[in-house]
């Protein structure tokens, strides 16, 4: 029988511990459960001392109160309350209390983001949460500061379905399976990633993903697989599972994916929530790093050459989110070229809470925003940097808007129109703006060229990738022909039956302007012979 343990969940503790975690493994230790109740997923006492220890000026009815808040949040589903947690982790809270300048509101911080080291990092195996029916026990639990944010089901890679046995079980914990009760969403009020993983094999997801979007993390960037078979001292070759533990599990990384790569967005459905894929991380961290470099070695931009349906506007939202943290109220101008475009990314930001993006309405009001400098964040069409005539009739030339640095622009769909007048335009009205041009496309000609127009290659996930990933799905063409031919007689003898009372030259006018190919190709006797499919193909 295989030892799922032996095989899988010891070696995840193992490498979580290389990685700078605390673990506790149940099946070679004993562990005090400093729980009141098996009902409650949060280990109050290391919440609490990490909100101490972090902030060391808060008095004990304040340290009480905050660490209630984060435990009590009261939504209208799980997922409300999920969101309303992660809200609460990246932005932290406030209290009123004084600091020997009159009472007044101070923040608290849940989680030191610049440096993790000062937080509380503890995997833990076999941890029990009681749910209404049942009591789980996910192979393993993390807890960062107390708060469980991460489940990690391990299965023997020597079982004939592995990836389906362990997604089985995430689902059911979360009580996704069937609609029956028999989880325990207690525990995934907090969760941030759910891991499946069996050594050969690892996929991630995060509360409510369904089974079939679980993906792998098939690049750990900026390490590569030879520096990660170092660190976890491994010969030979890296099985994924140690890839998907450094990439979600490393404590900056998490920090980082925690605060910048996590967005809801509002559906008809209900909300959902969405953390980032591997190509979207490491095309904004290669972004960054030529944005850093900017004015020495490299040009004023570069491409993300992401296939199409990688989820291109999602990694726009991650960089965006990235920039508004580490630059200094940065502009940034989010371009496409077509409006169901541009409404669809500005609909992806406000729907994920990105903070007021701004629709540019006119060319008017597009110029008047962008030489403000108010570190807006703006969606327009490229079509809004046209030119305008003056009061003679001419066409005036592009103003220049702003020359500040400190001005992104990224150019969703870029092959398609940044070689031409528009995109002149836009790049004189903003001369020392950084460019970022994202397409599923380029395109390398003499006249039109992607990469001459942005600079080069930022990061680079092709349609093979994706096939790999089972984020594209195959799709399988089987072309089905009908010859086109009349049945008993020949066009031509028909033809002159029909209209044998007609001269030569009407005749030659009727074969032009009514007897053509396409007309028989749409008849509805062929069109019924192609479409036909056996009931023994199905």
């Amino acid at each position: 029988m295989p030892d799922e343990y032996a095989e899988s969940e010891r070696p995840a503790l193992k490498a979580l511990q290389q990685l700078g975690w605390e673990i506790v493994d149940q099946q070679q230790t004993s562990w005090f459960d400093p729980r009141e109740t098996e009902t409650s997923a949060v280990l109050e006492s290391r919440l609490r001392d990490a909100v101490k220890r972090l902030n060391p000026w808060l008095n004990e009815n304040n340290l009480n109160k905050a660490v209630r808040e984060v435990e009590q949040v009261a939504g209208t589903s799980t997922m409300d309350e999920n969101e309303q947690i992660h809200e609460m982790l990246v932005r932290h809270t406030t209290v009123e209390q004084d600091r020997g300048h009159g009472k007044q509101y101070q923040t608290v911080q849940y989680i030191d983001y610049e440096n993790p080291e000062n937080n509380d990092f503890l995997a833990l195996n076999q941890f029990r949460v009681e749910g209404d029916v049942e009591v789980i026990k996910p192979d393993i639990v993390l807890f960062l500061n107390g708060i469980p944010l991460g489940v990690i089901e391990c299965k023997s890679p020597q079982i004939p379905e592995p990836r389906s046995e362990a997604l089985n079980q995430l689902t059911r914990y979360q009580n996704e399976r069937d609609g029956k009760s028999e989880g325990a969403e207690e525990l995934f009020r907090y969760n941030q990633f759910s891991v499946a993983t069996w050594m050969e094999g690892a996929v991630m997801g995060t509360y409510q993903t369904p089974k079939d979007q679980y993906k792998p993390w098939r690049d750990a960037y900026p390490l590569e697989d030879d520096e990660l078979i170092d660190l976890f001292g491994l010969e030979g070759y890296l099985p994924d599972q140690y890839r998907m533990l450094y990439a979600l599990f490393e404590p900056e990384r998490l920090l980082d994916q925690l605060r910048h790569y996590t967005v809801f967005e509002e559906r008809q459905s209900g909300t959902i929530k969405m953390v980032a894929r591997y190509q979207q991380y490491r095309a904004v961290r290669k972004a960054l790093e030529r944005i850093d470099k900017r004015g020495r070695h490299e040009a004023q931009g570069g491409v993300v050459w992401h296939t199409q349906g990688s989820g291109k506007s999602l990694t726009m939202l991650f960089l965006a989110l990235k920039l508004r943290r580490l630059e200094d109220d940065p502009t940034l101008v989010l371009v496409t070229d077509r409006r169901a475009l541009n409404d669809q990314i500005h609909a992806t930001f406000q729907r994920c809470g990105f903070p007021n993006p701004k629709k540019a309405q006119s060319i008017e009001g597009l110029r008047e925003r962008l030489s403000y400098d108010a570190g807006e964040t703006i969606t327009t069409l490229i079509h809004k940097f046209q030119t305008t005539d003056d009061d003679d009739g001419e066409e005036d030339e592009f103003p220049v808007l702003s020359r500040n640095e400190n001005v992104f622009v990224m150019a969703d769909e870029a092959h398609r129109t940044q070689d031409k007048e528009l995109a002149s335009n836009m790049r004189t009205a903003l001369p020392n703006a950084f460019y970022v041009g994202f397409t599923g496309t380029p395109i390398e000609k003499d006249k039109r060229n992607t990469r001459r127009t942005f600079g080069n290659y930022i990061d680079t996930y092709t349609i093979d990738q994706s096939l790999e990933d089972g984020a594209t799905v195959e799709i399988l063409y089987q072309g089905r022909l009908a010859d086109i031919h009349l049945e008993g007689e020949t066009l031509d003898k028909l033809f002159d039956r029909i209209f044998a009372d007609k001269t030569d030259d009407e005749k030659a006018e009727i074969q032009k302007r009514y007897a053509r190919s396409q007309d028989l190709a749409e008849a509805q006797t062929r069109i019924d012979r192609v479409t036909w499919w056996p009931a023994s193909s199905m």
